[in-house]
């Protein structure tokens, strides 16, 4: 029992019900402002007994998270994923420790100065990855990682077993000689899966909107890039990384060898996708089409991307990194798809941009 006749736990939780009210900043949702967002002030967060309280310094803007509106979010906060410092550590004695830097995805909004972070969706950043690094890769970074695991999966490619962290996705080339064309390649998923595949041993082919925006793939592992349907000739692919949708996941699946699998993981595009499947049927037997899902942000996961950047195996290719402040600038970029890379909002500049020796 604690003082007062409170056991711990419900000591911690009447300690930070003083917290919750005290204002801080954060970006909401808005129907009526631009982008459906503003910077206000609200509440701070009080954390559930599995949660931990994080101070951001820095969210990954997420094209579905701006893109999509909903008017039941109105009044909450936005954002899915972020990195920053534990100031206050989980009721239950779980997870991370108070003053540890930590790679998270949340339920209750990144964009902010302060959240509540469940410790099964974060993991500590690792020495030589900041903050600025590690917030782009809950959505993005897990998306092309598990995305590229399905292709290998027992019903994919071939098989890619989930292993840890002990290279064997880097260095087992698990798809060799497989092809695989990657849509939206310039995109925070496409940096990230381009990495990946030419890890695990796949020719990757890259589909761009713009020549420009092709410059820096063939560094990530790009063997091709191309930036029309007509480059794209009578090529065939084993399997599709579409983030695109429309006319062009509609042009990639017409590229599909016999059993190929594309997995649609976006719409960037905003175009309906118009598919003759009588088509794709007189092209040969077992082309596939699955709508692409992350479904697992859990420590795990994060602790073995933050691990492959940490060593080298895995670059974060980061947009210019923008202050929240001027979120409205970055928005604008990333939904006119002029963002080469993945977007990151800067909570805390000063700290996010810093790469501690340790944790």
């Amino acid at each position: 029992m604690g003082c007062l006749g409170l056991n711990p736990g419900t000591l911690w939780q009447a300690v930070l019900t003083g917290v919750k009210g005290s204002p801080m900043r954060a970006i909401i949702s808005s129907e009526d402002a631009p982008f459906g967002l503003i910077l206000a002030e609200t509440d701070r967060p009080l954390p559930a007994p599995d949660e931990v309280l994080v101070r951001v310094s820095a969210a990954s803007l997420n094209y579905g998270t701006v893109a999509y509106r909903d008017p039941r979010e109105t009044g909450k906060i936005k954002g899915s994923d972020g990195a920053g410092t534990v100031i206050a550590a989980a009721a239950n004695g779980s997870g991370p420790r108070v003053g540890e830097r930590i790679c998270f995805a949340t339920p209750h909004g990144s964009f902010a100065e302060i959240c509540s972070v469940p410790v099964a969706y974060a993991a500590p950043i690792p020495a030589g990855v900041s903050d600025a690094e590690a917030a782009a890769l809950p959505g993005a970074g897990l998306t092309a990682l598990q995305a590229v695991r399905r292709l290998g999966s027992g019903d994919g490619l071939r098989n890619l077993p989930r292993t840890g962290v002990n290279e064997s996705l880097i260095l087992g080339h698990q798809l060799s000689g497989k092809r695989v064309l990657v849509t939206g390649a310039a995109g925070g998923v496409g940096v990230f899966a381009i990495q990946l595949l030419a890890a695990a041993g796949a020719e990757v082919i890259t589909w761009v909107g713009r020549p420009e925006r092709g410059e820096g793939l063939a560094d990530l592992g790009a063997s091709v890039v191309i930036s029309s349907a007509e480059q794209l000739g009578d090529t065939r692919v084993d399997a599709v990384l579409d983030t695109v949708g429309g006319a062009v996941l509609t042009r990639a699946l017409s590229a599909l060898a016999d059993y190929g699998l594309a997995l649609n993981i976006g719409f960037t595009s905003g175009e309906p996708s118009v598919i003759d499947i009588e088509a794709i049927r007189r092209l040969g037997p077992g082309r596939r089409l699955e709508a692409f899902v992350c479904t697992d942000v859990g420590s795990a996961s994060l602790s073995e991307l933050l691990e492959l950047t940490a060593r080298g195996l895995l670059r974060v290719p980061l947009a210019p990194l923008t202050p929240w402040t001027r979120y409205a600038e970055a928005v604008d970029d990333l939904l006119g798809r002029r963002v080469w890379g993945k977007s990151v909002l800067l909570i805390d500049p000063e700290t996010a941009e810093e790469t501690p020796a340790n944790n």
